[in-house]
């Protein structure tokens, strides 16, 4: 684990009410300079609130914004999930980075499933496919009936605290942490649109490098990685995201793993629109902790409306104007709804699927008693 030390920013502001004055959803209302920005229970009262938020980049926060994060939300660990090649595209001042110690783990020490569930998740189909029944969304409830937190349809453990069963705890620098876990990296993502290409686009992608050498034209040579950019509109949104559970099972198990410790919380998740890998991230916190389906649709679908704004759609059309930003853009609740029941197809469950990447039972039985509110007349069924 590699730790970058920044330069603590300080964040002077008039006297404004703490958290405990005012309530936690005024304090996220009043938020003016960062984009998709919510609590990721919110509207779910039998889970506990204030703990994970999901935002998209917040390198635009103005002062109040990041004194009202790290002075009255006091969070305690933001979690980007991109490269930091990405993450310096950034526009804005950058406040909370500068306020946080940076960390970013080698991949070595992230956890390693075996080499049975490596190659099962590695040979993964990705590819667009024809949409799903989404009425197999409504057998998992529309009624939020919550798990309990001993409960697990592939083993039934009993976690009576917190700290029971510690191997493979995350462990953070004291203070408050930017923990950089990035999702599909480029390299990944290269792989993938090279997989997809088919002779006649190696042939045109070689002379358009062999013309940039000859000619001295660079742009011959982008020419060419546009060809295999495009590539990319073949799976779609749907397929991005399989690649993400399927190629980077290490990252989100270690990203589930410092969700499920209370002494990381609050936490922030975010990428750059705060839509498809804080969104794939979110859905699954979500399933784990027993939210319906159609519920963890309903909350992706709240990042349609940045992802499909100006802002939003500039992102792609700078960055990657190859892709169709009416597909990428977009955050449409059938894009979730399909892409959970294909892990139930794939992997014959979630829970399954997350044994596969080592976020075990017990893990999930941790994760939901730090979320599950300790109210007697709640009926965990």
């Amino acid at each position: 684990m590699a730790v970058e030390a920044s330069t603590t920013m300080s964040l002077v502001q008039p006297p404004l009410p703490s958290a405990s004055s005012i309530s936690r959803d005024t304090i996220v209302e009043q938020l003016e300079s960062i984009a998709n920005f919510r609590d990721i229970t919110q509207g779910v009262e039998e889970l506990k609130s204030g703990l994970i938020y999901r935002c998209a980049t917040p390198s635009k926060a103005n002062q109040q914004d990041a004194f009202c994060l790290v002075q009255q939300l006091r969070l305690q660990t933001i979690i980007d999930f991109r490269e930091a090649s990405e993450a310096e595209n950034d526009a804005g001042e950058c406040r909370l980075k500068q306020h946080f110690k940076e960390v970013e783990f080698d991949e070595k020490s992230l956890p390693q499933p075996t080499k049975a569930n490596a190659k099962r998740l590695r040979h993964t189909e990705f590819r667009r496919c024809p949409a799903t029944d989404n009425s197999d969304a409504k057998a998992h409830g529309s009624e939020l009936a919550m798990a309990p937190v001993d409960a697990d349809s592939s083993a039934r453990v009993e976690v009576s605290d917190t700290s029971q069963s510690t191997s493979g705890l995350v462990s953070l620098p004291e203070g408050q942490v930017l923990v950089r876990v990035p999702y599909a990296k480029r390299c990944v993502m290269k792989k993938v649109a090279m997989s997809m290409l088919k002779p006649k686009h190696f042939a045109l992608i070689g002379a358009h490098y062999v013309g940039s050498g000859l000619l001295f034209k660079p742009s011959l040579r982008e020419r060419g990685k546009s060809v295999a950019k495009k590539q990319f509109n073949k799976m779609g949104l749907l397929g991005f995201y399989k690649v993400m559970l399927t190629r980077s099972s290490q990252p989100i198990c270690q990203v589930l793993r410092i969700c499920a410790d209370p002494r990381n919380h609050p936490v922030m998740l975010h990428c750059s629109h705060g839509k498809d890998r804080t969104g794939v991230t979110t859905a699954l916190l979500l399933a784990i902790l027993g939210v319906p389906r159609d519920m963890i649709a309903t909350d992706y679908a709240l990042s349609d409306s940045h992802g499909n704004s100006e802002e939003g759609r500039s992102r792609f059309e700078t960055e990657c104007p190859e892709l169709d930003a009416e597909e990428w853009a977009r955050a449409k609740s059938d894009t979730m709804i399909d892409l959970l029941n294909w892990v139930d197809q794939e992997f014959g469950s979630l829970d399954l699927y997350l044994d596969m990447i080592d976020f075990t039972a017990v893990w999930r039985c941790r994760l939901r008693k730090v979320f599950r509110r300790a109210t007697p007349s709640l009926d965990f069924v």
